[in-house]
Formats: C-alpha cells, sequence, structure tokens
C-alpha cells in the first residue's frame, strides 16, 4: 500500500489482522523514530498445543538474545531483525535499494531487506505492535514443521549458525533449571 504523498510502503501479510489505528500508528512510529524500515512484530496467535509451544519461540528468540534497542540504534546488518508480516518502509529507501528485486530468491527476504537498508547505512527498527497486530500463521504441526523448516538454515547464517544458536540457548535457558 502507497499512501498518496505519504512517501512509505507497507507490506502486510494476509494472514495478519490489524486494528483500525495500526497503519496510522505504524506510520507514526516510522516516522518518529527516523527509520527507514519499520518492522512492527504482530502477536502471534496459537491455538493448538504445537503452536503455543513453537510459536512463541522465533519472537523470543531474537527479543531474548539481541539487545533490541542497541538494535534499533546500529545500522550493523548483523544486528538487524526484521518480521516480514508487517513491514513500514520509507518509500525513497525501499526504491533506492532496489525493493523486493534484491532479495526475491531469499526464504528470509525481510532479514535480507532490512540487511541490505544497512549495508547501505540506512536505519532500521523492530518493534512489538502489541494490540496493533496479529496473526495465526499455522494451523497445525505439519505447517509448523513446513513453515520453520523453510527459513530456519538461513535466518543464523548457516546450519552451522543455527546449531550454535541454538547450543547458547540450551545453556543459558535449559541446563540452569535442570
Amino acid at each position: 500500500i502507497a499512501g498518496a504523498g505519504a512517501g512509505v510502503v507497507v507490506f502486510v501479510d494476509a494472514d495478519v489482522r490489524l486494528a483500525p489505528q495500526a497503519l496510522a500508528a505504524a506510520v507514526t512510529s516510522l516516522r518518529r523514530m527516523r527509520a527507514d524500515l519499520l518492522s512492527p512484530w504482530p502477536f502471534q496467535v496459537a491455538g493448538s498445543r504445537a503452536e503455543k509451544l513453537l510459536q512463541p519461540l522465533l519472537c523470543w528468540s531474537w527479543f531474548s538474545s539481541l539487545p533490541v534497542a542497541v538494535a534499533n540504534r546500529t545500522t550493523r546488518p548483523s544486528m538487524a531483525v526484521a518480521c516480514g508480516q508487517f513491514l513500514v518502509f520509507d518509500a525513497r529507501a525501499y526504491a533506492a535499494i532496489g525493493g523486493h528485486a534484491v532479495v526475491a530468491a531469499s526464504p528470509t527476504e525481510d532479514l535480507d531487506l532490512a540487511r541490505t537498508l544497512r549495508t547501505a547505512g540506512r536505519r532500521t527498527v523492530v518493534a512489538a505492535a502489541g494490540p496493533f497486530a496479529s496473526c495465526r500463521m499455522y494451523l497445525d504441526r505439519r505447517q509448523l514443521a513446513a513453515g520453520y523448516t523453510r527459513w530456519l538454515w538461513s535466518a543464523f547464517g548457516s546450519p552451522v549458525g543455527a546449531v550454535a544458536v541454538l547450543a547458547g540457548y540450551t545453556l543459558a535457558y535449559v541446563l540452569p533449571p535442570v
């Protein structure tokens, strides 16, 4: 959605539900934060037991392992976070990097767009969308497994990177209670 004269480009997945004021709040936040990309992270609705166990892990993994306040202030590509379910771009910045065409083959195009913007010296931020946006991505265990295996390795750079992150989480969050 491109706002006439607003200078923004907004992408929202079909399964995301927005509150009436969500778009206005997102654009206001983008401008207030002086960012080129705002990624409002939708609240993840979970129905099945598998969803309730796994679905919060994606958001939790980013927000518990990355100092988000620091990540939002830097332009280091390695600290970029984005959730492709809801992306709000400054239109000029989006056009300057070539838009989605530069990441067309990527299973993690949201992260790669944020990293591309940061490589170009532009600012990206992520924020919890709270009551403004929600999404139920998967309806059962099969959909959940297919969805996560599609992009998991590339989110952490490689299978080795994913194993390293999972090992770190195990050391930090599983072993202490055990």
